[in-house]
């Protein structure tokens, strides 16, 4: 005889696509067969608890399609008494910012749903899955990291505040195929990311004072330099004593002694601008449409030099690349770096493309040292393009409405960078792929966490195509000198496997 009420089903998903399996004899030392998510699915709707409670219809969501689909039972309970049940649920209990992990995650959602609607209970291996890992000693590594994840998102908490209690019309019918608020991207939605997270988005500077007074005893011992006005290579202008009154001015003077230097010899003018954009005293040489120009046409040439010539210095190599660093401490700049050349600079590359230019070369250089510096070039323009991304996705998730059905946002400004995307990418992925575990090493992981989360499909296809998964699956363990280097390797890896459609 067929059992009377509404079937009630399980659908479990792994959010590793099968990297679990694969990796896991290696770093946990068993087989784990999956990261498992869970949903229940139920009067022809899917709920399911991440970024606060939501619903969909079964199958719709952006975990795509369930690997099982497990047959929990029937209910009596009725449409009105489940969604008064899973709001009572979503307001007091699973809301966005309770959720963790281990101990308070979708699985623990699922099954007090099951347990309501049928008595019974969601699989062992699924509810035991967190205990299971943390008794290896990779999961006691990781244990830290794990319990402070957060949920994939920080929309606000009002996902079922869209099933408000008292029930809503519409959703009082038997089929509950009201609209839904689309789903955000899988980063989002999957992925906890506590080590990326972690890393901030904070640019490296170098605004150490010593070199710049190296550089002051450099030029003022030029020939060329004994035209200029005593009070430009003064001491004091690097302690600030009697700073200038007018930034321009120093500007000038400097940038008449850079013309007459060879381009070889020019970089102790760039150590002195690198200094000075983390000042208040001299940061205004930069300020303006002119200030501009001038910076990148220092970095331009610093970037001409470093690939035309086979034996550049490696002073003025590292001092552009510091300088390129310190274009984060200046505001007029960084308003600058995504937009396209201005008339009076057109036929120039955009400062964005200099700045590329100039780290891909040094991240690829046989040289130790400049090596490092390109790396921090690299994490401030990862964290840069991230930081963008994540603002405007933001700001179109929060605009998102009920009834809103349109597809989700072209974040950052991915599609007029897709070009930008793909040299960054593949350059930090080779370099990553050639660099010795090493502080170096990390900037380099920590700068392309930055650019894949979020990314377009095509981003993280790339990357996956250039191998950076299977390499840091191989590698993520080898990081002696960075703590947080296996966890983000894992989170990275991850990014990789859960892209939009």
């Amino acid at each position: 005889m067929a059992e009377s009420g509404a079937p009630v089903e399980l659908y479990v998903y792994d959010l590793s696509h099968g990297l679990a399996r694969q990796l896991s004899p290696q770093l946990v030392g068993r087989l784990v067969e999956g990261i498992w998510h869970t949903s229940v699915v139920v009067y022809g709707t899917e709920w399911y608890y991440g970024q606060g409670v939501l619903r969909a219809k079964p199958g719709s969501t952006a975990h795509g399609a369930p690997l099982q689909r497990l047959a929990m039972g029937h209910t009596k309970v009725s449409v009105e008494e489940l969604v008064s049940f899973v709001t009572r649920l979503a307001e007091a209990k699973y809301t966005a910012d309770r959720y963790r992990l281990l101990d308070h995650n979708c699985n623990h959602f699922s099954a007090e749903v099951v347990q309501y609607l049928t008595g019974g209970e969601i699989p062992a291996y699924i509810r035991d899955l967190p205990r299971e890992i943390l008794a290896t000693d990779f999961g006691r590594a990781l244990q830290p990291l794990l319990e402070g994840a957060q949920p994939p998102s920080r929309l606000p908490s009002d996902r079922l505040t869209h099933v408000h209690s008292p029930v809503e019309p519409a959703l009082a019918t038997s089929s509950l195929e009201a609209a839904v608020l689309p789903d955000p991207h899988p980063h989002r939605r999957l992925i906890p990311t506590p080590a990326l997270n972690g890393l901030g988005h904070l640019p490296i500077l170098f605004p150490q004072p010593e070199g710049a007074r190296r550089a002051l005893a450099r030029l003022r011992a030029l020939p060329e330099a004994q035209r200029l006005d005593p009070v430009v290579l003064a001491d004091d202008q690097l302690d600030y004593v009697a700073p200038l009154s007018d930034p321009t001015s120093w500007r000038a003077a400097l940038d008449h002694l850079y013309d007459t230097l060879k381009p070889t010899d020019r970089f102790p003018v760039l150590d002195l601008v690198r200094y000075a954009l983390t000042c208040p005293g001299l940061c205004g040489a930069a300020e303006g449409e002119t200030g501009f120009r001038w910076t990148k046409k220092l970095l331009s040439d610093a970037t001409a030099v470093a690939t035309d010539s086979e034996a550049v210095p490696r002073p003025l190599l590292i001092t552009a690349l510091r300088l390129a660093c310190n274009i984060w401490a200046c505001d007029n700049l960084v308003d600058h770096l995504s937009q396209p050349p201005t008339v009076e600079g057109a036929g120039t590359p955009p400062l964005l493309d200099v700045l590329t230019g100039l780290m891909v070369h040094a991240i690829l250089c046989s040289e130790v040292t400049v090596r490092q510096a390109g790396a921090a070039l690299a994490f401030n323009l990862g964290a840069w393009v991230g930081t963008g991304r994540r603002a405007a996705y933001e700001r179109a998730r929060g605009a998102t409405r009920l009834s809103d059905t349109s597809p989700l946002p072209s974040e950052w400004c991915d599609h007029r960078h897709e070009d930008w995307l793909i040299e960054a990418v593949s350059a930090i992925t080779e370099a990553l792929r050639k660099e010795p575990a090493s502080p170096t090493a990390f900037r380099l992981l920590a700068a392309l966490a930055h650019l894949l989360y979020l990314a377009p499909a095509g981003t993280l296809e790339l990357a996956d195509v250039l191998g950076l998964g299977e390499w840091l699956a191989d590698h993520q363990t080898e990081w002696p000198s960075e703590p947080r280097g296996a966890a983000l390797a894992c989170e990275v890896v991850a990014l990789l496997a859960a892209r939009p459609t």
